[in-house]
Formats: structure tokens, sequence, C-alpha cells
């Protein structure tokens, strides 16, 4: 089935316009359907800018992009768990880890078209599914004609009816991921991109208002994830530095202040539980004097 196209009504615009801080109401001609590999962008030094739900600025860098023995592209990046870029078979995988325990998560089919479905991930105790809601043309950067896969996730225990949506996905032709929701709630809007040498958009790091460099600190997955009750968060500075790893609900309301403190570097491991609070997602952010980078985490009772 080919990728759906089809005008915006003003409807959509306006939703649009609110998700994607893009310019709508004209109409696009898009000359060709866009290659699936285009919704992924990866070369080293590609960088995205997002403003977050809590008014911060964060960013998406790739430090390191190689070609495996397998001919798969093995992506490492700032903000986000390591990712494994299947070009033959249009997939992304992404790698979580701590310690020896690995997981590889199916986060994209990049072929599918509106409506397909598949499992991201699955074990004996839940599983997470992917399905994309919708496939539509918009404009971004104010100029730039672009197609815009909306996928949502969802995850539940492997004998519970009900899955509980955790997570939206938005990827534009050449961009990547432009926009990123958590259980509905706009969490990640894209500013600015430096993708293979040009750039759209805010990147604030170049005129020197945001200073975050690859290298400086990691934020980890944690683990396990979902997690009942408790579950661990750790990550990496590279130098001392002030840390504030904070636990904040959709809604942007402060859950709990993890560490707030002067740290020298090394790795850091934090225990966190989630007693009393209500199933859902949950978002953590990790701000240093190197930058801000944020996950988020599945509480599953």
């Amino acid at each position: 089935m080919s990728l759906l196209f089809r005008n915006i009504s003003p409807l959509k615009s306006a939703v649009v316009t609110a998700v994607l801080i893009v310019t709508v109401g004209m109409k696009v001609t898009v000359a060709q359907t866009p290659s699936p590999l285009s919704f992924f962008p990866h070369h080293q030094g590609d960088l995205w800018e997002y403003s977050t739900s809590t008014g911060d600025s964060v960013q998406n860098k790739i430090i390191s992009d190689t070609i495996g023995p397998d001919g798969n592209s093995y992506v490492q990046n700032t903000m986000f768990a390591d990712n494994i870029v299947d070009s033959v078979n249009l997939l992304v995988y992404r790698i979580y880890g701590i310690d020896s325990i690995m997981r590889q998560e199916l986060r994209y089919k990049l072929d599918a078209d509106s409506g397909e479905t598949w499992t991201v991930y699955q074990d004996t105790n839940y599983r997470e599914s992917a399905r994309v809601i919708s496939v539509f043309q918009s404009v971004l950067f104010g100029n730039v004609p672009v197609v815009i896969k909306r996928i949502d996730y969802f995850g539940r225990g492997v004998n519970n009816v009900d899955s509980l949506l955790m997570d939206t996905d938005y990827l534009a032709s050449n961009f990547g991921l432009v926009g990123q929701d958590f259980d509905a709630s706009p969490t990640l809007r894209i500013k600015g991109t430096l993708i293979n040498g040009v750039q759209h958009g805010t990147i604030t790091a170049i005129s020197g208002n945001l200073f975050t460099l690859p290298g400086q600190f990691v934020l980890n997955q944690n683990f396990p994830n979902p997690f009942n009750p408790s579950t661990r968060i750790s990550y990496d500075l590279a130098h001392g530095s002030a840390v504030e790893l904070t636990v904040y609900d959709l809604l942007g309301q402060k859950v709990k202040t993890l560490v707030s403190s002067y740290q020298n570097s090394g790795t850091y491991n934090i225990e966190f539980t989630a007693s009393g609070l209500s199933t859902g997602v949950y978002v953590y952010t990790l701000k240093t004097t190197f930058g801000i980078q944020l996950k988020r985490m599945v509480y599953m009772k």
C-alpha cells in the first residue's frame, strides 16, 4: 500500500499547527512518495533541537554511525537509546541495556502505512505494540513540504485485556522525529534540525545559548521498564557538575526530585519507587551544567 496523501482540512491544519509547530493552510505538492528511509535520517553529527512540556530546550545529536558486519547501521545518540537501522528491511530497532541485560525493541517499520501494526517488544509479563494512526502531508519550518507519520505505542500486561496508550511519535520525511507525546500530552516539539550539514529552524547551541556537548553526560534508560514498584535509573558524568534528577507526571507536575547536588565524574545508579502512584507513563529528566536529557518510563501494577 502506498503512502496516504491528502489535502489538510482546516481542522487537521489546526491540530498539526499545535502539534508540530508547522505552517499549514497552503496546498502542498509533493513530487513523489518519500523513500521510507527518509523518515529516519542518520549521519554522524546530525542534531535535533526540541522544546519540552516543561519549557526547556533539549538536543539529540548522533555521535556515531557505523556499519556493522551484518550490514546494518549502528547509531549512537545523546538523548535516546542506541538504534540499529536495517536499511534492507526498512526497520529501526532500539537497544536498551544495563550491565549484562539487553533488550531490543522494533521501534519503527519505516514503510508502514496508515492502519498497520506490529509488536515492538514482548516477554512473559509485558507486550508493547505500535500502530500507524495516519500518514499526511504538511509543512515544516514555514516552507518545507513533508509527509508525516503518526505512530501510537500501546503497552499492557500479557494477561490484561486493555492496552495503555504510552506515547506517540511523529516522523517527518527527511527530518525524522519531529514531535512526541506521552499519553496524549505534548512533550517534545521540533525547533530546529541540522541534518547532513543543512540547518532548518533554530539550533540555539550554534548561537551559544545552549551548551550541550556529546560525551559530557549520558542519561540511561531505566531498568526494568515497565516496572512495579521499583526501577533503577543510571547516568554517566564525564566531568563534575551540578546535577538534578527529577521525575514528572504527564501533566508536567513534579513527582519527586531524586538528586539535587554537585557530583564528581563517574557512573551513578538511583533507585526510584513508585508506590502510591497511578499506573502510567512518567518522564525523568537529568539536568547538568552541560544541558538536559529526558526519557520515559512505564509504571504498571
